[in-house]
């Protein structure tokens, strides 16, 4: 403070005179001793040590990489204890990570460990900015009227979606509205000086209305489970260390979890700043290798998107970066864009719900939008056509737009593909266990589709066998298999004959591909049958009856009872494109 210079001054000459008493000016000296205000003597008490938020991870090229609790012992010799912990057992030794913050002589005896790389923390923030709704931007999914117009399919096959963003608030009104919907858990994601409770709800929300919200999301009509990580503990920012733990605590969930539910990531989190993260984007390579594909946001700062983390990992196979677009199709003026970003989606005053809207709705622009409709249409193409690797997954999304373009949510669906790659889910070929009940009767060639009876001999034309395992690619995704994969086969189907005169053929049929109201329709479009012979010449469609049950390990089988008049019988499903 100003005033307090003369004091500290006078002080300061005092001791200096009082040390040699016999040049003293007694002036000097009387004002040297006469009293200073008390707020004057706090303020010029020395200033806490500066310290900063720090990122410390293994060195790679050491001897010995150090694990967690080893890390831990290091900051404790210097005096600091750890904010955010990632342990990379398990996952990549190379991801353990810890936050701390560090003060100058801290740092600088930590730099001279060779066991480990020291960084500035880098501070995240949303990307989505709110805003009214401007009714001249309605055409835009007509995102303020009444009526959602995203035309979206349905499907049955569970997906799951990790949300790391803010908490989303529940309950929630239009959340109930959908019954696909539900939000299984929101895990707060803290470092250890952190507050112990969610504060912030409004941007994950919007998201999600986006994604699963009956008239505000493009995939209301697929079955999504949603778990929640809040990682953003003090509200407005979070951190990339608290990104990166919440991408390994989605992959140990992803590896843990008994159901195998196909899922997928939704990041709307970006750095401000040029940045860059071995932690995070180890993170992120270890998703993509699991089988989960990761959907980021571009970024708001109208910047190459390469320099910004997470943007800048759209170059990864499976890593969909996503950018905004506007009514008219050309990218927004603050959306980031470059190399990394793959695709472009609507983000410009699109309606969302949020927690205090009380059924209203609030626009909501940037590339958070974007990333979150793009969000809904991966989770679309997993749940209609099977679990297939993310590489793949973003390869239909882009078939799915147009160059330059925003994705064609507002015109079309995911379009099914045929070669879905769902992963096995045993070795073991044991028949169905748990009785569904049945689906139909069969009595017409009607009933099954294009098939016809009777039907002449196979074609010669080989069917397509990518492969080359001696098993159709058509019929191996009809069983559930993947049709690239010469390890990946069906399981073998059961033939019995009951005690009544006719006999039962069982097999397996992929989940996601079954529709029970029209079982011989598949949802790729595809049509089936089955047909019987005694000759192996001629091939007809029976009279019979089908059923549906499930295995102890969650797949599908189906039971066809035919009448057996022949002495013996050959059964063989066919599958015909549409």
């Amino acid at each position: 403070m100003k005033q307090s210079l003369p004091h500290l001054w006078s002080i300061a000459l005092g001791l200096a005179l009082l040390t040699h008493p016999l040049q003293a000016d007694p002036s000097l000296v009387e004002d040297a001793l006469s009293p200073l205000p008390l707020d004057e003597i706090i303020e010029s008490a020395p200033l806490p040590i500066e310290k900063k938020l720090y990122v410390i991870r293994p060195n790679p090229e050491a001897p010995q990489i150090p694990a967690l609790d080893q890390i831990i012992d290091h900051l404790t010799g210097v005096g600091a204890a750890p904010e955010v912990q990632i342990n990379g057992q398990g996952l990549n030794p190379l991801l353990t990570t810890v936050s701390a913050y560090l003060s100058g002589a801290a740092l600088t005896a930590l730099s001279h460990n060779p066991l480990l790389i020291i960084s500035e923390e880098i501070p995240m923030s949303a990307s989505g900015i709110n805003s009214s709704p401007d009714p001249s931007l309605a055409q835009i999914g007509e995102a303020f009227s009444k009526v959602n117009t995203y035309h979206y399919p349905e499907t049955d096959c569970p997906v799951r979606l990790y949300l790391i963003d803010t908490a989303v608030a529940t309950p929630q009104d239009w959340i109930s509205k959908n019954p696909k919907l539900s939000v299984e858990q929101t895990i707060l994601i803290r470092g250890s000086s952190d507050p112990e409770s969610s504060s912030s709800f409004k941007h994950a929300t919007q998201l999600l209305s986006l994604i699963g919200g009956i008239d505000t999301g493009a995939a209301p009509g697929t079955p999504i489970k949603v778990l929640n990580y809040d990682i953003y503990p003090n509200g407005n920012s979070t951190s990339v260390s608290l990104l990166a733990k919440a991408v390994t605590e989605a992959v140990r969930h992803y590896r843990d979890s008994p159901e195998e539910i196909p899922s997928a990531i939704c990041i709307a989190t970006s750095s401000s700043t040029p940045a860059s993260s071995y932690t995070l984007r180890s993170a992120i390579e270890i998703a993509i290798a699991d089988g989960i594909p990761v959907i980021v946001s571009a970024g708001n700062l109208g910047a190459d998107a390469s320099l910004h983390i997470p943007s800048a990992y759209g170059t990864i196979e499976g890593v969909i970066c996503t950018g905004s677009s506007n009514s008219s199709g050309t990218p927004l003026a603050s959306s980031n864009n470059g190399s990394s970003v793959d695709l472009l989606a609507p983000g410009h005053e699109l309606r969302t719900h949020t927690p205090d809207s009380n059924g209203n709705y609030e626009g909501m622009t940037g590339t958070s939008p974007a990333a979150a409709l793009t969000t809904a249409l991966a989770l679309i193409e997993i749940s209609a056509n099977g679990p297939r690797t993310p590489a793949r997954i973003e390869a239909a999304l882009k078939s799915s737009s147009k160059p330059s373009s925003p994705l064609s949510l507002l015109r079309s669906s995911v379009s099914p593909v045929a070669n879905s790659t769902p992963p096995e889910r045993g070795t073991s070929s044991t028949p169905a266990e748990a009785p569904d009940g049945p689906i139909t009767d069969f009595s017409s060639p009607a009933l099954l589709g294009e098939a016809t009876a009777p039907s002449s001999s196979p074609a010669t034309a080989a069917p397509p066998d990518q492969d080359a395992d001696g098993s159709p690619d058509s019929l191996e995704v009809f069983h559930g298999t993947n049709p690239s994969d010469a390890f990946s086969l069906p399981l073998a189907p059961f033939i019995s004959r009951p005690t009544n005169g006719k006999f039962s053929y069982t097999f397996p049929i992929a989940p996601f591909l079954l529709d029970p109201a029209r079982p011989f329709t598949l949802r790729n479009q595809h049509t089936w049958s089955i047909e019987c012979s005694d000759s192996l010449k001629t091939w007809e469609i029976p009279l019979g009856h089908l059923s549906k049950s499930t295995d102890s390990q969650g797949r599908i089988w189906l039971t066809a009872v035919l009448p057996a008049d022949a002495t013996s019988c050959f059964v063989r499903l066919a599958v015909t494109a549409p």
